[in-house]
């Protein structure tokens, strides 16, 4: 154990000299100041919460019912505080139900005295006419069960405790600063720092457990088996602090675990016998003078009806839009629109062609979602101009007609006909989401959910289709995976994020003219496909329209009021994750194009408004989806490294940091993690020259980020992700904040790789000329059998100087040296760099310390004495 211990405020003795007469604490109902509770036996019906609201009368009880083969056996409920409870008056409501819920035939109270229960010594005054037991003697302790049987089961209405609660205390502070996360090799001491700010630390009780096991009582512990160990440290003043340890077996790969809920909705489910098929068009009077309709759908113009709208090009689009949203009803589960679920034609309307919902001409040009007002009601529809409706006509020109109306000629051949015919489907899709109860605050998935929807929907139609492009501005997503999640418009110019619904993205400048705000290809954020497809691929088709069905304000706040807070964040690890290694499922190839295509583009202000860039000089970014960083310059940082800060991630964004490794199979590889930020977690995974994925454990926070090879990384080179985990967007100062973190190479860790480089192409053989320079000739020497050995220029050194090393028989560049203290204990591991150069930290103390040098599976050593 490490101890540290600071201002000296109130002696342990001094505290146990209070008496009961004497403490300034206050008389408190002690069961609702409970930091929690526990019982053998848990009731959704007769919840426990139930014992400690205060509440004694009325019909509600914890009921210790476990099943007839059950009766007669103890049963018990816990209630522990954060500190010590002195208890004067002890009543128990108890619960009679019936010929199931009887009175107790026996029943007593245990308290916790820091390593096992101890049954107190109560006498209680038998059952009063209400069923309660009351004792009045006095008593203390931080935990506390009541143990209970009867002929049947027992109920208890509520275990009112009165007395004093020293919330003086204060909780000690258990840290390990080496790491909370291990492999399993040769046995391990764990031996945690106590730091307590008034107290004696002789009178501190410990436990460790393993498996709800207590395995020792001692300050540390030796481990030589792979588990979850957990250490408490209790006060004598009943606070009680814990730290765990994970020790992995090294022959386990991680898998990603399933979640606790399955994202799936149908609108069967809701909608049994489905929904009827439209009859009628709404009754409104929006100036139309025709009307086709066809299956669900609707086209209505006004008396200006361009004459490149055939009624083939009419024909053509409804039997689209009618075939295309029956499928995503019949076979993918969406609801239709609203006017379909009243009973109404889904209607597009002819814009430019003299309806009262707009006032253009007939060769104005657009297509969107609208909406018309009818009844104090809100109708959505699609508006869509000539130039779409008219591609859905296979003769479409411009030269058809010769000179069109208002003796304009437009001339040419028209090649957009597939999307513009797509387009309209778009809107059509956005139509539906309309009145949907999902994403009300998600306008960035009003886009992605609709351009993922029709993707999915397309490629489904195939049986095994395998897609090999996405839409281009989902190379947003790939590209720069330091932007969040729920993200419109991307990575601003002032280096902030737009919010999930375009919060920072609208300014205008003095005259009223909108400033572009965005960057080229970036500014179109919201329209990417990729982590809408990640939940299709992830959960199954019924996974959007899930989002649209529970996901009431935002994406991933309504995910985690499913699966959870914690399960969420781990969503999102995955998710960052897997873009590292891009393994997506059918959407692989796709996604991995995306890169190729958009690889080192010059990524800038776009200036496509009126008033142009909202600012100057905004450094350009070539784009890359790897987070570029250099040494750390500051004192003692030897071995570490930091991201080139305006491109770190922004919340539930990732970087993705290419290492180069030893690369053999059965190598451990291990890195340090240092969040500068909160709520983030570090993860190595890689692909293999074959394809094949593997994951680290994540960490949570700072710690050592391991994994043992289970075979070679492509080009010897694994990503470390680095994940915000945010999942809950809370305004300005989030949308704005930057992640920042640091990496120091450790175990078969040399450097961070070039960051330019198509590290995601793992069939290649890549080169980076940065990591290869110099080593050349080491590795000869090394090929040609000689004995792995370290010397070094001095023996003796001063504390904050680098001591030159030199090897035989390894490259410096793959060599990980370790300080350690006389005693054994590790002080400082840095791994070495082309000039072979070993920093001794500052605040080394003088004495003797044994440098260890390791390659691979080769280890030397060396004593030096820093004076």
């Amino acid at each position: 154990m490490k101890q540290q211990l600071t201002t000296f405020r109130r002696t342990l003795a001094t505290a146990a000299a209070l008496s009961v007469a004497n403490m300034a604490f206050g008389v408190v109902i002690l069961g609702t100041k409970v930091s929690s509770t526990d019982a053998s036996v848990q009731s959704d019906e007769h919840p426990l919460s139930l014992i400690v609201d205060g509440k004694f009368t009325g019909n509600d009880y914890w009921s210790s019912y476990a099943g007839q083969d059950k009766y007669g056996e103890y049963q018990y409920v816990e209630l522990n505080w954060s500190y010590n409870a002195t208890i004067t008056t002890s009543t128990i409501y108890w619960a009679v139900d019936g010929d199931s819920i009887q009175l107790p035939t026996d029943f007593y109270i245990m308290i916790w005295d820091g390593h096992e229960w101890q049954r107190e010594e109560l006498e209680f005054e038998g059952f009063d006419a209400a069923n309660r037991s009351v004792t009045k003697q006095v008593f203390t302790a931080n935990r506390l069960r009541i143990y209970m049987k009867s002929d049947k089961a027992c109920g208890i209405k509520e275990v009112r405790l009165v007395g004093e609660l020293d919330e003086t205390c204060q909780m000690a502070t258990l840290t390990d600063n080496n790491a909370t996360q291990y492999y399993m090799g040769e046995p391990l001491t764990l031996s945690p720092t106590v730091t307590v700010d008034d107290g004696d630390l002789s009178q501190l009780i410990w436990n460790w457990t393993s498996e709800k096991e207590i395995v020792s009582t001692t300050d540390e512990l030796t481990v030589t088996a792979p588990g979850v160990y957990t250490v408490t440290c209790q006060r004598p003043c009943g606070s009680i602090a814990s730290l765990t340890y994970t020790i992995k077996d090294p022959n386990v790969t991680f898998t990603w675990p399933d979640y606790q809920s399955t994202l799936c909705y149908n609108y069967r489910y809701d909608y049994p016998e489905g929904v009827p098929a439209p009859t009628k068009m709404l009754p409104e009077d929006v100036g139309q003078v025709g009307v086709k309709t066809y299956g669900w759908w609707a086209f209505a113009w006004g008396k200006n009806r361009n004459a490149y709208v055939t009624d083939e090009a009419i024909d053509g689009l409804l039997k689209k839009m009618d075939e295309d949203f029956g499928y995503f009803r019949n076979t993918l589960g969406w609801l239709p629109d609203k006017r379909a679920r009243r009973g109404y034609y889904s209607t597009i309307y002819l814009y430019g062609s003299g309806l009262y919902t707009d006032n253009a001409d007939s060769l104005a040009r657009g297509g969107w979602q609208g909406a018309t007002w009818y009844k104090n009601e809100s109708w959505p529809m699609i508006h869509l101009s000539y130039y779409p409706v008219a591609c859905f006509d296979p003769d479409f020109t411009y030269c058809k007609y010769g000179d069109p109306q208002n003796g304009i000629s437009l001339i040419g051949n028209v090649t957009d006909q597939v999307g513009q015919q797509n387009a309209c489907v778009h809107e059509g899709i956005h139509a539906v989401f309309a009145d949907l109860e999902g994403c009300k605050n998600a306008a960035w998935f009003q886009e992605s959910g609709n351009t993922s929807m029709q993707a999915d929907a397309e490629l489904s139609k195939t049986p095994n289709a395998v897609p090999s492009s996405m839409g281009f501005l989902s190379g947003s997503n790939m590209i720069a995976p330091f932007q969040p999640i729920e993200c419109y418009s991307g990575w601003l110019q002032d280096g902030s994020f737009g919010g999930p619904s375009a919060e920072g993205v609208n300014m205008f400048n003095s005259s009223g003219a909108q400033l572009c705000t965005w960057r080229n290809l970036l500014g179109g954020n919201q329209y990417g496909e990729l982590f809408a497809h990640f939940l299709s691929v992830r959960f199954g088709d019924g996974a959007l329209p899930w989002v649209w069905r529970y996901c009431k304000n935002r994406v991933l706040d309504g995910i985690a009021d499913s699966i959870g807070g914690d399960e969420t964040r781990r969503l999102i690890m995955e998710f960052r994750a897997k873009q590292a290694t891009i393994e997506f499922g059918k959407w692989t190839a796709a996604s991995r194009a995306l890169l190729t295509s958009n690889w080192l583009i010059n990524i800038k202000p776009e200036g496509n408004t009126a008033g142009g860039n909202w600012l100057k000089n905004v450094e350009t970014w070539k784009a890359t989806c790897y987070a570029k960083m250099s040494k750390c310059d500051e004192v003692d940082s030897a071995g570490w490294w930091k991201p080139e800060y305006r491109t770190t991630p922004g919340w539930s964004g990732s970087n993705i940091v290419p290492i180069h490794v030893s690369g053999n199979k059965g190598d451990l590889v291990k890195i340090h993690f240092k969040p500068l930020g909160q709520n983030m977690t570090c993860q190595l995974c890689f692909r293999t020259k074959r394809g094949r994925c593997y994951y680290s454990e994540p960490v949570v926070g700072e710690g050592d980020v391991m994994m043992i090879l289970p075979d070679a990384p492509a080009n010897k080179v694994l990503f470390a992700v680095v994940c915000n985990t945010d999942y809950i967007y809370t305004g300005e100062a989030q949308r704005k904040t930057h992640y920042d973190y640091r990496l120091q190479m450790l175990d078969n860790a040399y450097m961070p790789g070039n960051e330019q480089l198509k590290w995601f192409n793992y069939t290649s053989t890549i080169t980076d000329n940065n990591f290869v320079a110099g080593i050349n000739n080491e590795l000869a020497d090394q090929e040609q059998g000689t004995t792995f050995g370290l010397q070094a220029a001095q023996t003796k050194v001063r504390a904050g100087e680098t001591l030159p090393l030199t090897f035989t028989g390894a490259s410096t560049w793959q060599v990980q040296v370790r300080m350690f203290s006389a005693n054994g204990g590790l002080v400082y591991a840095q791994s070495l760099l082309r000039d072979g150069g070993f920093s001794i930290p500052a605040n080394t103390a003088p004495g003797l310390y044994v440098l260890q040098a390791v390659s691979g599976a080769d280890k030397a050593a060396i004593k030096i004495v820093v004076e």
